[in-house]
């Protein structure tokens, strides 16, 4: 008997050997890890390579999907968290340019985040594989220029309220509950829990790539610095915010107030004294406080009563 042997044949599928961003390219080969497209998603994209087919096929145009994210080689080698930042974008209308076969124009990104995104051609249903590791595109990094609360100009948070803030700046990506923020604020010059770093809490995007809104976290302090991590990229600022500063309004010892009934001190420095007053911060173990006493007339005395000295303190209750 005789029969009829059919075979099926396939392109080679598509490889993409070159990105170009605003005449910059990363080239397969070569490092270059500064190419980066704005996260807003208006970053026109050339990528070269080979076995893209023709811009068309009897008079219909090719059609071009492509696609890039990060290789779950480097979400793992450098402990990627962010859920956007790491996930597969694409751009549609997207179209083969010319007549070589290796140059496919894409008129925008897509809006996101993230870093070390690789890049795959899908052309008319044919997917190639992603591009090598030094063939990739960045976002831009976060750029955080001011930090308020809701007013939009006060700096000065308070102890434990939790307040509401606003950070400010560019490159922060969608409005998108995937797109998972984290800001910090800390001094290094200072000493326990003012050193920091204080992690603000709920933050998230609320307009896209220019505001972020956060809890405050409470604490105490002065003049810290605020990081803002979009996409698992960091921004350390020079922007800075204090805390109030802590106010004493009475004292009391055995249930007795100072300012209704003054009284002494024993001088071996046995009494114990409580505070009374306003942002002394929160309840926490980290949270060490230094208090000082002196007379107001130090200024005539002489010896051991003209000294400031030391209180051994400690906060009591949930926060002041």
């Amino acid at each position: 008997s005789s029969g009829v042997q059919s075979t099926s044949l396939d392109y080679d599928i598509p490889v993409v050997t070159n990105i170009i961003v605003g005449g910059t390219q990363a080239v397969n080969g070569v490092t270059i890890n500064t190419l980066r497209i704005a996260t807003d998603g208006t970053t026109a994209i050339t990528l070269k390579g080979t076995n893209f087919g023709p811009a068309s096929v009897n008079g219909e145009a090719n059609t071009v999907v492509v696609n890039y994210q990060t290789d779950s080689s480097d979400v793992t080698a450098d402990s990627m968290t962010s859920t956007l930042g790491t996930s597969e974008y694409t751009i549609n209308g997207c179209s083969v340019s010319g007549n070589d076969h290796d140059t496919i124009v894409c008129s925008s990104s897509t809006a996101g985040v993230g870093y070390k995104h690789r890049y795959k051609v899908t052309v008319s249903g044919h997917a190639g594989s992603y591009s090598g590791s030094n063939v990739i595109t960045n976002y831009e990094i976060p750029s955080l220029t001011k930090v308020t609360l809701s007013d939009g100009t006060t700096t000065v948070l308070d102890t434990v309220a939790q307040q509401s803030i606003t950070l400010a700046g560019s490159n922060f990506g969608p409005v998108n509950s995937d797109n998972e923020v984290v800001a910090t604020c800390a001094n290094g010059a200072l000493t326990n829990l003012a050193a920091g770093p204080l992690s603000a809490t709920s933050c998230s995007v609320t307009n896209a790539d220019d505001t972020v809104v956060c809890t405050a976290p409470q604490g105490v302090g002065f003049d810290q610095s605020w990081s803002l991590t979009i996409g698992d990229q960091t921004h350390a600022s020079s922007v800075q915010t204090s805390y109030s500063v802590p106010t004493v309004t009475d004292i009391e010892m055995s249930g007795t107030l100072a300012s209704s009934n003054p009284w002494a001190l024993d001088t071996a420095g046995t009494d114990v004294i409580t505070l009374r007053g306003t942002h002394f911060g929160p309840n926490d173990g980290s949270n060490v406080l230094e208090g000082f006493m002196r007379s107001t007339d130090f200024a005539s005395l002489s010896g051991p009563a003209a000294n400031t000295h030391s209180l051994s303190c400690t906060i009591s209750g949930t926060a002041g």
